[in-house]
């Protein structure tokens, strides 16, 4: 009898202690669901690694339960939180938790290894939404340039890469200056990078003057009033 108490206590002196909290399906799904709500994904890509019970849930299987977390919660890992349990019209548990929640999303993230100044290639994998700082850049935008080292499989964010130029400087390209007819169209070098629909300044090789226009995404630089 003595060693069957001496085991209970044990136990549940293991149960308080333990990093992920009491296990209690019930509780988890609570909390699943409830961030799954929030965040605006499905309750598949949330995973409570610590409810942060303490002890056993005092709560039968019947029970409802209602989790609140505080106004503007971002869900980034550690997120401090309220279950109240009711069952049969009266309040079976009330608790404030600390608890452990990964939320997984799909993001762009490097194919491979890359150097700063590189262009990077993009994949995309499901990543731990607290790992990704800042905001994913749009695949259909680039191709991006890195500004730093990244290693392969880092969630490629916007401050961390910057647009490749549709034109590089240095390019030669076709100025074009002139309307209703008189139209003078002589070859330039352009003066810094851009992208397609810039104010461009292109250097005219002949004059050595600078002219101010638009590019186009056939390289011509349309001076102002200019038609093509």
């Amino acid at each position: 009898m003595i060693a069957v108490q001496l085991l209970v206590i044990a136990t549940a002196a293991l149960a308080t202690t333990s990093p992920h909290g009491v296990e209690s399906p019930l509780v988890d799904a609570a909390i699943r669901a409830h961030v799954a709500d929030a965040v605006g994904v499905a309750q598949h890509d949330v995973e409570v690694r610590s409810n942060g019970l303490g002890r056993p849930w005092s709560c039968g299987p019947a029970a409802r339960l209602d989790v609140e977390t505080a106004p503007g919660e971002s869900f980034q890992r550690y997120v401090r939180l309220r279950v109240v349990g009711t069952e049969r019209g009266a309040q079976c548990a009330d608790l404030r938790l600390r608890t452990e929640i990964v939320v997984w999303e799909k993001v762009p993230v490097t194919a491979n290894a890359v150097g700063a100044g590189e262009t990077i290639r993009l994949s995309t994998a499901r990543v731990e939404r607290h790992k990704v700082v800042g905001a994913s850049v749009d695949p259909l935008a680039g191709p991006y340039i890195a500004v730093a080292p990244m290693v392969e499989g880092a969630p490629v964010t916007v401050s961390r890469v910057r647009t490749a130029p549709d034109w590089k400087a240095g390019t030669t390209v076709t100025l074009v200056a002139g309307s209703s007819g008189l139209v003078i169209r002589t070859p330039g070098r352009l003066l810094a990078n851009a992208q397609n629909g810039d104010r461009v300044r292109v250097a005219n090789p002949a004059t050595g003057a600078v002219v101010v226009g638009k590019i186009t995404a056939d390289g011509l630089v349309l001076a102002q009033g200019a038609d093509r």
